[in-house]
């Protein structure tokens, strides 16, 4: 019985403790002395994805133009999310010494998310099976005094900006109607993404 209380006791703080579920690619992870968690609004997410679909549609429409079949120019494309899923993606921001940075007065670091060096990664969805790769953008990090996103404990250490994206990945299927009246037929599948939430971490570098 003790066992299993204990457990349901591990199962409830995994649910419970979801922003230190993801894994570290690099291993500083224990010299983590400052942190800043940002959840990007749902509305910016949506906005983002709706725009890489209508980008998507928009392409199979520019196709259907240069075709000879007198017909393919009224095709009808519509778009259909069907399976969502999310993965972890690290690294180190560009802009920073490779050995990081010692502030010579207090401070912190300004991070952008454009730009930057990117991360590749992979994730599999069960219908059809495929391995998916997808790419974001690992932004730049720069030392501040003032405006600054996160800032640094001291003057004495070498100081590094990591970043952790969670990424949502969408499978979106493709349809395509002859006419407004005819039966919709899988044309493509496709695939976006977007980041959904962003962990940075100041480290100090072991010296």
């Amino acid at each position: 019985m003790k066992k299993k209380m204990g457990l349901l006791l591990i199962c409830c703080l995994m649910v419970l403790t979801p922003i230190t579920s993801y894994a570290k690619s690099h291993d500083i992870e224990k010299n983590v002395v400052a942190r800043k968690i940002e959840v990007i609004p749902k509305e910016v997410v949506e906005a983002d994805f709706n725009r890489q679909i209508n980008e998507l549609l928009e392409q199979k429409r520019e196709a259907d133009k240069n075709k000879i079949t007198p017909m393919a120019a009224d095709h009808i494309y519509t778009a259909e999310v069907v399976e969502i899923k999310t993965k972890w993606v690290s690294g180190i921001p560009g802009g920073q010494p490779r050995n990081g940075t010692r502030f010579k007065q207090p401070g912190g670091f300004y991070y952008s998310p454009s730009g930057g060096p990117t991360a590749t990664s992979n994730i599999e969805f069960s219908v059809p099976f495929k391995v998916v790769s997808f790419s974001v953008n690992l932004g730049t990090a720069e030392a501040a005094t003032t405006g600054y996103t996160i800032r640094v404990p001291n003057t004495e250490d070498f100081f590094l900006l990591t970043v952790d994206n969670e990424v949502e990945i969408r499978q979106v299927n493709i349809y395509k109607q002859i006419t407004p009246y005819s039966p919709k037929t899988l044309d493509s599948i496709s695939y976006v993404s977007s980041v959904i939430r962003r962990v940075l971490d100041v480290v100090v570098v072991p010296m």
